[in-house]
């Protein structure tokens, strides 16, 4: 069992870990200190929204700077990338703060800063894979890694507001740049993330169970005879598309886009119920228990993966399990739809938090085995990018959903959505089953 005071004392854990999250914290306060900063530059709540949009379309391109990253290595290239991010971030506090109106400045700096920000995260988190042997050691690390992460992101939001408050949004966005460009260029020198992807194991005979039984270059069976005709091809295809092109990569993307898509129309109706039955700071101590549970909900994941229970429980398939958590999650969601009253919409709120840093585990372990394949972090990346569009385009939705239907119609849809993710999981699995037995 790898505890978690254990996993953090290994060699340059710490560093890698402290480093992360400082760049990822300004990750977490980007999004409010950039609306708010656009907002008070061109007094237009549209400029603002646009220009988040085109920060979050551009963004997309994580994936391939995850790839040039694997390709490339993370030392020349991490630095790169952050330090222009920063330095879009900067151009655009110095136009606010110059007084500059055009809201197509203000398009243009998000648009580039979206292009170059580069995949913390999903680098973060292939060091932990690197130095983790087991399911179970993974499990444990990436639930710290969610907790953490959830952690930011809840923080991260009120930091950028009361940065706003004391001085200007100006200096929060220019906050955000100093704190994100020092935390990339520390985390780019650990020796950590310039090991090869896949390390042989440490003691002879060590194995890890999560890899793959046919390695790459292994022929399959058929092909000893000699490439096919159609070889080349299907390979350049591979390079190009990544993990895209392996069974049940998909499937995982689209399960969690329906996650994405479910669970932030919640929040949006958490915040919209606070403000109807009492006040704007009922809404914040909501959203803190939403975040307070995810973060009880992670460690107690990653304690439960090293027991007797969460044995079997790594054995079972996580298409089993991803399926019942998002089954959780829908039902707490529809509760929160049917029962009236800030007392039990505290109750769901537990249940949804808890269930959802299990599922980010579960979804990133899962990841990270046709990570295996290459050893690199575009696996994850586009689990995060899948996760991000379908947030984004719940959030939309679910403000949509309140000014025309209600409250409850928010929670409605985040129920549907999630019931939907852990129907394809489960179909999935049922699939997979039917498939080896025959």
């Amino acid at each position: 069992m790898v505890r978690y005071r254990a996993f953090l004392a290994l060699p340059g854990v710490w560093l890698v870990f402290s480093a992360a999250t400082l760049a990822r914290l300004s990750y977490a306060t980007l999004v409010l200190s950039q609306l708010l900063t656009v907002q008070a530059a061109t007094g237009s709540y549209a400029a603002a929204g646009t220009a988040l949009g085109v920060y979050g379309i551009t963004s997309f391109t994580m994936p391939a700077k995850a790839r040039l990253l694997d390709t490339n290595g993370p030392r020349r290239l991490l630095p790169l990338l952050s330090t222009l991010l920063a330095l879009a971030l900067t151009g655009l506090a110095v136009a606010a703060g110059s007084t500059v109106t055009s809201p197509l400045v203000y398009l243009a700096g998000a648009g580039v800063a979206g292009l170059v920000a580069p995949p913390i995260g999903p680098t973060t988190r292939a060091v932990w894979a690197r130095l983790t042997l087991g399911p179970a050691a993974r499990q444990r690390a990436y639930s710290l890694d969610a907790v953490v992460e959830s952690g930011l992101f809840a923080a991260g939001p009120v930091l950028a507001a009361a940065l706003a408050h004391a001085a200007t949004p100006a200096t929060a966005l220019a906050s955000t740049a100093a704190a994100h460009l020092p935390g990339s260029l520390v985390l780019a020198t650990s020796p950590l993330l310039t090991r090869p992807a896949r390390s042989a194991p440490e003691h002879p005979g060590e194995q890890r169970s999560d890899a793959p039984a046919v390695q790459v270059g292994t022929p399959a069976p058929g092909d000893q005879a000699g490439p096919r005709p159609d070889a080349a091809p299907a390979a350049r295809l591979r390079r190009v598309l990544g993990p895209l092109t392996r069974p049940g990569y998909a499937v995982l993307l689209v399960f969690t886009f329906a996650i994405g898509l479910g669970n932030d129309p919640l929040e949006v109706a958490v915040v919209a119920c606070g403000q109807q039955q009492a006040s704007a700071a009922a809404s914040g101590l909501l959203l803190a228990v939403l975040s307070l549970s995810a973060a009880v909900g992670g460690l107690g994941w990653g304690h439960l993966v090293g027991t007797a229970h969460g044995r079997r429980l790594s054995e079972a398939s996580p298409w089993s399990v991803l399926a019942a958590l998002a089954a959780l999650t829908s039902i707490a969601a529809a509760v929160a739809a049917l029962v009236p009253g800030l007392a039990w919409l505290t109750v769901t709120l537990v249940v949804v938090g808890a269930a959802s840093a299990p599922v980010a585990v579960v979804v990133y372990t899962a990841a990270d085995r046709f990570s295996a394949l290459d050893g690199g972090s575009e696996a994850t990346t586009w689990v995060n990018t899948a996760t991000n569009l379908g947030a984004s385009l719940g959030t939309a939705g679910a403000g949509v959903l309140i000014d025309v239907h209600g409250t409850a119609s928010a929670f409605w849809a985040g129920a549907g959505f999630t019931a939907a993710g852990a129907v394809g999981a489960w179909s999935y699995r049922l699939r997979a089953r039917l498939a080896d037995r025959a």
